[in-house]
C-alpha cells in the first residue's frame, strides 16, 4: 500500500504541475473566439468549419481540452484515464495556427488533439505501458503511427492509462503506475482493458479521438462499455512498430472516437504500409485513401447479416437492447439469418489465444525492454523479478497476482520449440479463419453482428460487492476472440443504455479488408438511433466551454 500511495503521489504532483502549467496559459483573453464553438459532441467536421470559419484556434481548442481534463482527472471524480500530459501541446498547437494562416491545413486532423495510449512510442514523452518499471522510459523515436498522425497535424495532449503491458488479467485497467481507470458512466464500474483509458477520454470528452491497442478485445471492450466508436482492423492495416507488444500473432493497433466519421477519418490517417512491421506488406494496395467516402444513411437497405446468437443470453438488459437494434436495422431494410459460431472460436482463449500469447510474450516484451533507456528492466525474467519484489499492498501486491502467475509461465516459455504452438499458428489458425469466411460466403453475408460484449462493465476490482451487476458467462469477451483469431476486422458502436444507466455495443464484423463496408454499415445504424449517451460524471462545465 505504501508503495502505491508514494507511486500515485508522485503521478498526481507531476499530473497536477503539468495542468497547472497549461492552464495559466489560457489567460487573459485568448478563449474570445472559442466563446462561439461548444466542444460537447463536436466533431472533426465541426471544428474544421470553426477553424475555416475563424470562430476557433487549435491553440484555444486545445486549452478547453484542458480545463476538462483539470476538471475531471483532478478536481473532480477522477476519471483516472490519463497517465501524463504534453507539455509541448499548447505551442504545437501555436505553431499549427501558424501554419494553417500561411499555407492551409495538412489534413482533416490539423491542430486536433488526440490522445495517445501509452503504449505508443513517442520521442519527448516516456512510453510507460502503464509500468511504473517504465516510468522514465522515452524511446529515440516516435511509434510509426504516432509519426503519421503527427505528420498529419494531429496534436498529442497526453497519454491514457491502461491495462498493464497491454493484458488486464482480473483487474480491467489497471496499472502500477496509472492505477484504475473509472467507467464515467458508473464510477464503481470498470472501462474494461487494455485500452480502458483511451476509451474513458474520449467518452469524458478529453479529446476528439484516440488510440488503441487490441490483443484480446483491448479497443473493441472498453469502447463498448463507455459507449463510443472502436475499431480493431483487419490485422496488418495498420503498424505496430514502436509500439510495446503483447503477441504479434494477435496485436493490432486502431482508434476510438464518439463517432463513426471521425473513426473512420482517425482511421485513414492511421492506416499505412511499414517496413518495420511485416505484416503491414499484405495491405499494399489495401489501404483506403477515404474511408468517409463509404457512409450511406442507407448502407443497411439490403444489407445481409448474420447473428451470432452463440453470444447471446448472459445479461437480460445487453439482451433487450441488441434484439431492439436487430429490429431497427430490419426496418431500415437489413435482412438477418442466424449463424453458428465454430466451437474452436468459443473456446478460442484456452484453446488458441492464452498458449499463443504466453509463448510470445515473454520473447517480444523482453525484446522491446532491450531497446528502452531510464532504468527498465532489460530483460522479461528481470521484469518478472522486479514486479515479484513489490511490496504488498491491501489488495495482495501494487501488481496484479495473475499477472504475476502468467508471466512466471511466459518466463518458462520455449517459443519455436514447442510444436503445439507451431502447430496452432499453422493450422488452427488458418482452419478457424477458413471456416468464418466459409460461413460469409454461403449465407452471402455483408457481416455477423453480436454483443460486443454480453454484459454491461463490471465492477472495479476494488468493489467487493455490486448486486446490479449481472453476467451468467464466466469470460465475457469470448465474441472478441473472433477478431483476434481470425484477424478481420470489427467495428463496434453505441446500440443502447441498460435500466442502470450503462452502455451496450453492437459490433460488426466482416471479411478481411472489409473497412468500407462495416463503417457503412454502422454509421446507417448510428444515424437511425442516435443512441450514444454522455456520461452523467463528465458532463458540460458549468463556466462556457
Amino acid at each position: 500500500m505504501v508503495f502505491q500511495l508514494v507511486i500515485n503521489n508522485l503521478r498526481r504532483i507531476a499530473f497536477i504541475s503539468l495542468l497547472a502549467l497549461s492552464v495559466t496559459m489560457l489567460y487573459p483573453g485568448q478563449c474570445m473566439g472559442s466563446q462561439e464553438f461548444d466542444i460537447m459532441d463536436t466533431t472533426i467536421e465541426d471544428i474544421n468549419k470553426a477553424f475555416a470559419a475563424g470562430h476557433l484556434t487549435s491553440e484555444q481548442l486545445v486549452q478547453m481540452y484542458l480545463k476538462r481534463i483539470e476538471a475531471y482527472e483532478e478536481k473532480g471524480p477522477g476519471i483516472n484515464a490519463l497517465i501524463t500530459l504534453n507539455p509541448n501541446a499548447l505551442a504545437r498547437a501555436r505553431r499549427l495556427d501558424r501554419e494553417r494562416k500561411k499555407k492551409g491545413r495538412r489534413s482533416l486532423v490539423h491542430g486536433i488533439p488526440f490522445i495517445l495510449k501509452d503504449n505508443y512510442g513517442t520521442a519527448d514523452m516516456p512510453t510507460t505501458a502503464g509500468s511504473v518499471f517504465l516510468r522514465e522510459s522515452v524511446p529515440t523515436r516516435d511509434a510509426y503511427t504516432t509519426r503519421r498522425l503527427r505528420d498529419a497535424g494531429a496534436i498529442v495532449i497526453g497519454k491514457a492509462n491502461m491495462s498493464e503491458f497491454g493484458l488486464s488479467y482480473s483487474r480491467f485497467g489497471y496499472s502500477s503506475l496509472g492505477g484504475h481507470t473509472r467507467n464515467p458512466h458508473n464510477l464503481k464500474r470498470n472501462a474494461s482493458g487494455s485500452s480502458s483509458g483511451s476509451a474513458a477520454a474520449v467518452a469524458a470528452n478529453f479529446a476528439i479521438f484516440a488510440t488503441g491497442t487490441d490483443t484480446a478485445g483491448s479497443i473493441r471492450a472498453p469502447a463498448s462499455v463507455t459507449g463510443v466508436v472502436g475499431i480493431r482492423p483487419t490485422l496488418g492495416l495498420t503498424s505496430r512498430s514502436g509500439v510495446v507488444p503483447v503477441a504479434s500473432s494477435f496485436d493490432a493497433t486502431g482508434p476510438i472516437a464518439r463517432t463513426v466519421r471521425d473513426t473512420a477519418i482517425a482511421l485513414q490517417y492511421m492506416a499505412g504500409v511499414d517496413k518495420d512491421d511485416p505484416r503491414t506488406l499484405r495491405s499494399e494496395g489495401m489501404i483506403v485513401k477515404d474511408y468517409t467516402r463509404s457512409l450511406d444513411a442507407d448502407a443497411l437497405k439490403g444489407a445481409r447479416l448474420g447473428i451470432a446468437r452463440d453470444h447471446f443470453g448472459a445479461n437480460p438488459d445487453v439482451d433487450r437492447v441488441i434484439k431492439q437494434a436487430i429490429a431497427t436495422m430490419r426496418k431500415q431494410g437489413a435482412k438477418f439469418v442466424d449463424v453458428k459460431i465454430p466451437r474452436a472460436l468459443l473456446m478460442a482463449w484456452e484453446e488458441i489465444m492464452d498458449p499463443v500469447i504466453i509463448e510470445e510474450m515473454g520473447r517480444q516484451v523482453g525484446s522491446y525492454l532491450r531497446s528502452v533507456q531510464g532504468g527498465a528492466p532489460r530483460t522479461f525474467p528481470e521484469l518478472v523479478d522486479r514486479y515479484a519484489s513489490l511490496t504488498k499492498d491491501a489488495w495482495g501486491f501494487p501488481v496484479d497476482p495473475e499477472r504475476l502467475k502468467a508471466y512466471g509461465e511466459a518466463r518458462e516459455s520455449r517459443g519455436v520449440a514447442n510444436t503445439g504452438y507451431l502447430y496452432t499458428l499453422t493450422n488452427k489458425m488458418p482452419e478457424a479463419r477458413n471456416a468464418v469466411l466459409t460461413i460469409m460466403k454461403e449465407k452471402n453475408l455483408d457481416a455477423i453482428v453480436f454483443p460486443t460484449m454480453p454484459c454491461p462493465a463490471s465492477p472495479r476490482f476494488t468493489v467487493r460487492n455490486d448486486r446490479t451487476y449481472v453476467c451468467t458467462v464466466e469470460d465475457p469477451y469470448v465474441a472478441a476472440y473472433l477478431s483476434c483469431i481470425t484477424g478481420f476486422p470489427e467495428i463496434t458502436v453505441p446500440a443502447g443504455m441498460t435500466r442502470h444507466g450503462l452502455p451496450v455495443g453492437l459490433s460488426f464484423f466482416g471479411r478481411p479488408y472489409s473497412e468500407p463496408r462495416l463503417f457503412g454499415l454502422s454509421y446507417a445504424f448510428e444515424q437511425a438511433t442516435n443512441a450514444r449517451k454522455p456520461p452523467v460524471h463528465t458532463p458540460r462545465l458549468k463556466h462556457r466551454e
